[in-house]
């Protein structure tokens, strides 16, 4: 006789488990996966901040994601008693102006057209480098620079590079056909990262050591975004003169901007042109010709570095050649 063979058994199928039990491993199958994901994403969130590459990446997705069309741009002129005011005219005659005393007053709103082309425009967009790390300090202040960056300050250090481009540029009836232009700012340009209305910086003499504009060859714009009144530079600036301190002087432009593939004459509305700190800066004031000049980033303004003057060169910036 042979020996009985027992029966195979044959596991339960899970159709024949209990509804409980099957659904009890579902979630469990799906929490096992669910915190496999958050591990990977996790390391490359650590990764991507330790290496400085996470805070450019969310501004750059910032600036990409603003098209515009939010913006507020030009604010309606304000009205009166329920009744609307014309705007004032904006001078066009700044050929007639021969100097910063004439183009820098604050009664002056001149007439500003900025015009890029499809490959000029792209180029002036902010450049990811790699930022600073070390944003956590314990005295809560941020780290103002970033050797990855071509300028000081906050923008830089959390890896933003605003490179020059070439624009035609009509200010107060002068064109200009290719004059040097960037976004500039730190605190202000972040502020305006949600949309068009960006400070700006023109700089003749990059392209001709020579030309001017009433005497100026850089020209800044700044947005007046996150001021209501518009006014806060031009009181500023004139308190400060009143109290004997050398501070720049100010005017206004209404900016329209023309961007080949993006828009045609767009008005940007009112910008403060304030007056450049440089060489001529300098010589417009009596006394003041020859003075050595700088613009520090630093918490510690007079911190002893010691003898070694390329400890503070770049913490220091030297606008012009140091004997």
């Amino acid at each position: 006789m042979f020996p009985e063979i027992p029966p195979v058994r044959v596991p339960a199928s899970p159709a024949h488990r209990p509804l409980w039990r099957n659904l009890l491993v579902w979630a469990l199958r799906g929490l096992g996966l669910l915190l496999a994901l958050m591990g990977v994403i996790g390391c490359v969130v650590w990764w991507l901040n330790s290496s400085g590459r996470l805070v450019p990446m969310i501004l750059r997705l910032q600036a990409a994601a603003a098209d515009g069309t939010g913006d507020p741009l030009e604010r309606p002129w304000p009205e009166t008693n329920a009744v609307a005011r014309p705007r004032p005219p904006l001078r066009t005659d700044l050929a007639s102006v021969g100097s910063p005393a004439g183009l820098f007053q604050p009664t002056n709103v001149w007439e500003a057209r900025f015009a890029f082309s499809a490959v000029e425009w792209p180029a002036m967009q902010p450049k990811p480098v790699r930022a600073r790390t070390g944003f956590n300090r314990p005295d809560g202040k941020f780290p103002l620079m970033n050797t990855n960056a071509s300028r000081n300050g906050l923008l830089g250090a959390l890896g933003l590079d605003l490179d020059w481009t070439t624009a035609r540029v009509t200010l107060g009836g002068i064109e200009l056909s290719k004059a040097s232009v960037r976004f500039k700012g730190n605190g202000t340009y972040l502020g305006a990262m949600g949309g068009v209305k960006k400070p700006l910086k023109v700089d003749l003499a990059r392209g001709d050591a020579k030309l001017t504009v009433a005497g100026e060859s850089v020209l800044n714009f700044g947005n007046l975004n996150g001021d209501f009144s518009c006014l806060s530079d031009t009181l500023a600036y004139e308190t400060f003169r009143a109290a004997g301190v050398p501070a720049p002087r100010t005017a206004f432009a209404h900016l329209t901007v023309s961007a080949t593939g993006h828009w045609e004459s767009r008005p940007f509305g009112l910008y403060v042109m304030v007056e450049n700190i440089d060489g001529t800066f300098l010589r417009e004031r009596p006394g003041m010709a020859g003075y050595a000049l700088f613009k520090p980033v630093t918490y510690g303004l007079f911190s002893d570095l010691g003898d070694d003057w390329a400890a503070y060169q770049r913490i220091y910036d030297a606008k012009h050649g140091l004997t």
